[in-house]
């Protein structure tokens, strides 16, 4: 059978196709490096067209089907257990940029560093870039993307004006807000479930040449997060990061125990966007705000600032990544940070980052893209970077992150390593998740397609 397979798909793949051992074994964990899955093959398609013949193929013979680009998921999102793995990494080619619409086409494996890297120096910048900007285009629009200017303009799904889209049987189409809306709004922050992105466009905005961040530290919350609001509600900032850093304090007796105990600092990097440096005016924007202590500003290029800043490959078999993120109501949030603090951060071995990224609901259009019902919220994001020894116990303490949050009404941001099951995934989507099973079910009703992620109720 492995080399029947093999053979049929060479037939409609002009790139290499793989059943050996050696090669599936690489396509079987992906950057969480927490989930294993082996599929029967791997294609790397050269063009759509490509990829929407070894999608009929596949279900025509029941072949569970995972587009793969770079592998930035962590819950096994781009990988599936007996069957075909898509390695998109050919579809990377980026243009033309369309000055007069403000707008740039980018097939779905292309990486938002390479946009970047083509647009900046001609004036532009895709307005929700995320931190990972080493993720694909396809990626990231099959998950929402969101970043430190998502307070600003929103996600990177929001800003995407039309798609080519290979559906789960093998239809390649176009669709927009004005073609074909159903699957351009399925498919966008529906991780991969209703069709694979082969290409999109998307819009951008003029971007300034340089930047300079206010590095800040706060050390208490309430002020912490009242800054946030100013810096939302003012419009000066294009660019917020900001975090909870414990301090250690040394080991206390607890029963029969010494164990460490910390007091927790919050940074906010906050990011000023200009054509000359000349324009930024320290104690204009500074003045309002309510900091511990203003620890360093930095002038960067607007590329540098990206590039170098947030680029991450890092993937090893021997370290587990165990990302999260919630989207927390603001008016919960200094009840569920100190919880988590004293609850949550004590289970896990190393927290490598607790992000916090502010939004606003009437930033957001997308309806896959869920969100609490209220006009602010925190995005939270517990990102662990852990031995794989402490893995399982990660996830548990990450499950109880989430089930806090939840409790608070706060949602899940699906990208992250805790999968859903059917009733959690019911709550998250509310009155529109029966629409979204029947849309999966119309789009793919033999279920194929990213199988595993999902609970859905028919498959």
């Amino acid at each position: 059978m492995s080399k029947t397979l093999k053979t049929d798909l060479q037939n409609l793949c002009s790139g290499p196709v793989h059943t050996d051992p050696e090669h599936l074994d690489a396509f079987s964990v992906d950057y969480g490096a927490i989930t294993r899955r082996v599929p029967k093959a791997v294609a790397r398609p050269a063009t759509a067209d490509e990829v929407a013949r070894l999608v009929v193929y596949a279900n025509r013979h029941d072949l569970p089907v995972s587009p793969r680009a770079g592998g930035f998921s962590f819950a096994g999102q781009s990988l599936n257990e007996g069957g075909l793995v898509l390695d998109l990494r050919s579809l990377d080619r980026i243009g033309p940029l369309d000055s007069e619409a403000g707008t740039i086409e980018a097939q779905g494996a292309a990486q938002w560093k390479d946009v970047v890297e083509m647009t900046v120096p001609q004036g532009w910048l895709p307005p929700a870039l995320t931190s990972y900007v080493c993720t694909s285009v396809g990626g990231t629009l099959s998950a929402a993307g969101l970043g430190m200017s998502t307070f600003r303009y929103g996600t990177q799904i929001d800003h995407c004006e039309s798609l080519e889209v290979v559906t789960p049987t093998g239809e390649l189409v176009s669709c927009s807000e004005h073609e074909n809306r159903d699957l351009f709004d399925h498919v966008l922050g529906g991780f991969g479930q209703f069709g694979i992105i082969t290409k999109s466009r998307q819009r951008l905005r003029r971007c300034g040449r340089r930047v300079r961040t206010y590095f800040l530290l706060y050390d208490d919350l309430g002020a912490h997060l009242e800054d946030h609001v100013r810096l939302v509600e003012g419009d000066a900032a294009q660019f917020i990061d900001a975090m909870v850093r414990p301090c250690y304090h040394g080991l206390r007796v607890q029963g029969d125990q010494r164990l460490p105990f910390h007091s927790y600092l919050y940074p906010l990097n906050v990011t000023l966007e200009a054509d000359d440096s000349e324009a930024f005016d320290d104690q204009a924007f500074l003045g309002d705000l309510s900091f511990s202590k203003w620890i360093y500003a930095e002038d960067l290029d607007l590329r540098d600032f990206i590039i170098l800043g947030h680029a991450d490959t890092h993937i090893s078999p021997r370290i587990a990544e165990v990302f999260v993120d919630v989207l927390v109501p603001w008016d919960r949030l200094e009840d569920f940070l100190p919880k988590v603090e004293q609850h949550i951060f004590p289970r896990i071995v190393h927290v490598e980052h607790t992000i916090l990224w502010p939004m606003t609901r009437d930033s957001l259009e997308r309806p896959m893209f869920r969100v609490p019902d209220t006009p602010l919220f925190m995005g939270i994001g517990l990102y662990s970077r852990v031995p794989q020894s402490a893995a399982e116990d990660t996830v548990a303490a990450s499950r109880a992150f989430v089930d806090l949050a939840l409790s608070m009404g706060s949602t899940y941001y699906l990208t992250g390593s805790m999968r859903f099951d059917s009733e959690r995934f019911a709550r998250q989507f509310g009155d529109a998740w029966s629409s979204v099973c029947e849309a999966k079910r119309r789009y793919d009703p033999k279920g194929l397609l990213n199988p595993g992620l999902f609970a859905w109720p028919d498959h």
